[in-house]
Protein backbone atom coordinates (compact mmCIF):
# COMPACT_ATOMS: atom_id res chain seq x y z
CA UNK A 1 0.00 0.00 0.00
CA UNK A 2 2.77 2.31 1.09
CA UNK A 3 4.06 2.24 -2.64
CA UNK A 4 0.67 3.63 -4.61
CA UNK A 5 0.73 6.29 -1.90
CA UNK A 6 4.39 7.40 -2.85
CA UNK A 7 3.69 6.51 -6.69
CA UNK A 8 0.70 9.44 -5.82
CA UNK A 9 2.64 11.58 -4.01
CA UNK A 10 6.75 11.97 -4.90
CA UNK A 11 6.40 11.92 -9.08
CA UNK A 12 3.71 15.11 -9.09
CA UNK A 13 6.04 17.04 -6.54
CA UNK A 14 9.43 15.85 -8.94
CA UNK A 15 7.23 17.18 -12.11
CA UNK A 16 6.25 20.57 -10.42
CA UNK A 17 10.27 21.19 -9.59
CA UNK A 18 11.01 20.20 -13.18
CA UNK A 19 8.71 22.28 -14.78
CA UNK A 20 9.37 25.54 -12.47
CA UNK A 21 13.13 25.46 -13.74
CA UNK A 22 13.16 24.17 -17.24
CA UNK A 23 14.67 26.99 -19.12
CA UNK A 24 11.91 28.59 -21.04
CA UNK A 25 14.02 28.08 -24.39
CA UNK A 26 14.08 24.00 -24.27
CA UNK A 27 10.34 24.04 -23.77
CA UNK A 28 7.10 26.29 -24.27
CA UNK A 29 4.02 24.16 -22.65
CA UNK A 30 0.81 25.41 -24.02
CA UNK A 31 -0.86 22.69 -21.14
CA UNK A 32 -2.56 24.27 -18.60
CA UNK A 33 -2.19 20.97 -16.28
CA UNK A 34 1.90 21.61 -16.43
CA UNK A 35 2.54 17.80 -16.20
CA UNK A 36 5.03 17.80 -19.51
CA UNK A 37 7.93 16.09 -17.18
CA UNK A 38 5.87 13.56 -15.50
CA UNK A 39 7.58 10.37 -17.68
CA UNK A 40 11.05 12.37 -16.21
CA UNK A 41 9.63 12.42 -13.04
CA UNK A 42 8.37 8.80 -13.07
CA UNK A 43 11.88 8.17 -14.33
CA UNK A 44 13.67 9.55 -11.69
CA UNK A 45 11.32 8.69 -9.12
CA UNK A 46 12.20 5.35 -9.83
CA UNK A 47 15.74 5.61 -9.41
CA UNK A 48 15.63 7.00 -6.09
CA UNK A 49 16.57 3.92 -3.72
CA UNK A 50 19.68 3.85 -5.68
CA UNK A 51 20.60 7.36 -5.72
CA UNK A 52 22.89 8.02 -2.42
CA UNK A 53 24.58 11.55 -3.08
CA UNK A 54 23.51 14.83 -4.54
CA UNK A 55 26.25 14.82 -7.35
CA UNK A 56 24.62 11.01 -8.03
CA UNK A 57 20.96 13.05 -8.37
CA UNK A 58 22.44 15.80 -10.22
CA UNK A 59 23.54 12.66 -12.80
CA UNK A 60 20.81 10.81 -12.81
CA UNK A 61 18.81 14.06 -13.81
CA UNK A 62 21.01 15.23 -16.49
CA UNK A 63 20.68 11.78 -18.15
CA UNK A 64 16.84 11.42 -17.83
CA UNK A 65 16.25 15.15 -19.28
CA UNK A 66 19.24 14.32 -22.06
CA UNK A 67 17.53 11.38 -23.29
CA UNK A 68 13.91 12.18 -23.03
CA UNK A 69 12.51 13.24 -26.56
CA UNK A 70 10.36 15.89 -25.40
CA UNK A 71 13.33 17.93 -24.44
CA UNK A 72 15.93 17.54 -27.22
CA UNK A 73 14.00 15.54 -30.11
CA UNK A 74 16.93 14.17 -32.56
CA UNK A 75 19.90 16.72 -31.77
CA UNK A 76 22.25 14.29 -31.05
CA UNK A 77 24.69 12.01 -32.62
CA UNK A 78 26.36 9.11 -31.42
CA UNK A 79 29.63 11.41 -30.91
CA UNK A 80 28.34 13.72 -29.24
CA UNK A 81 25.78 12.26 -26.78
CA UNK A 82 27.50 11.48 -23.63
CA UNK A 83 28.93 14.94 -23.48
CA UNK A 84 26.05 16.77 -23.56
CA UNK A 85 25.10 18.67 -20.74
CA UNK A 86 21.06 19.50 -19.89
CA UNK A 87 21.09 22.89 -18.56
CA UNK A 88 20.15 22.35 -14.56
CA UNK A 89 19.54 24.96 -12.20
CA UNK A 90 21.73 24.14 -8.88
CA UNK A 91 18.22 25.35 -7.35
CA UNK A 92 17.06 22.93 -9.29
CA UNK A 93 18.90 19.69 -7.72
CA UNK A 94 18.25 21.30 -4.34
CA UNK A 95 14.31 21.40 -4.60
CA UNK A 96 14.73 17.56 -5.67
CA UNK A 97 17.25 16.37 -3.15
CA UNK A 98 14.39 17.71 -0.63
CA UNK A 99 12.10 15.66 -2.03
CA UNK A 100 14.50 12.98 -2.25
CA UNK A 101 15.17 13.23 1.74
CA UNK A 102 11.13 13.57 1.91
CA UNK A 103 10.98 10.16 -0.06
CA UNK A 104 13.68 8.19 2.57
CA UNK A 105 11.60 9.61 6.09
CA UNK A 106 8.48 7.68 4.52
CA UNK A 107 10.27 4.27 3.80
CA UNK A 108 9.50 2.12 5.87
Amino acid sequence: MQFFINYKYFPPMINDVLVNYDPASIIISESSQQDEYIFEALSLYDEFPFINSLAHLEKQVNTIMIESFSVYPNKFTSENYEEEKYPLDPEMIKQLWKIKQKWMRMQP
